[in-house]
């Protein structure tokens, strides 16, 4: 997905941040990051967690309210990373291009934002939460 935040050009000696698309930006990214999509357990995904938290010696039964917890609770955190992606959608800012000179209050942002959804998921059904 490509978003593009839109501001007011102007010399870097007179900046209003308000105009700066690099900083409407920065806000945009800001709430990505603090956004926490909804869990989802498929009955595959639902059997895996199960099998590892098992394997791991725990006793906790695997359910949509407890997934993060059990998360925090296997000794093996290498796959903690796997494990969480394949529960909930993904999403990560990895690409901004924004101004073109250090002196020049940038008029455009953009942002390349990678965004994996669960199978058998929609964009629109991904973010209610």
């Amino acid at each position: 997905m490509k978003l593009t935040t839109q501001g007011v050009s102007s010399h870097g000696s007179v900046p209003m941040m308000e105009h700066n698309a690099v900083v409407k930006m920065a806000k945009v990214i800001n709430g990505l990051a603090k956004y926490r999509p909804q869990i989802v357990l498929t009955p595959e995904t639902k059997n895996l967690l199960q099998t590892v938290t098992r394997i791991d010696g725990l006793d906790d039964e695997v359910n949509q309210d407890n997934v993060d917890y059990i998360l925090g609770k296997l000794h093996d955190r290498t796959i903690v990373p796997y494990l969480t992606a394949i529960t909930r959608m993904t999403i990560s800012p990895d690409v901004i291009h924004g101004g073109v000179k250090t002196n020049i209050v940038p008029d455009s942002c953009e942002a390349q934002i990678d965004i994996r959804i669960l199978p058998g998921k929609t964009g629109s059904t991904c973010l209610m939460n």
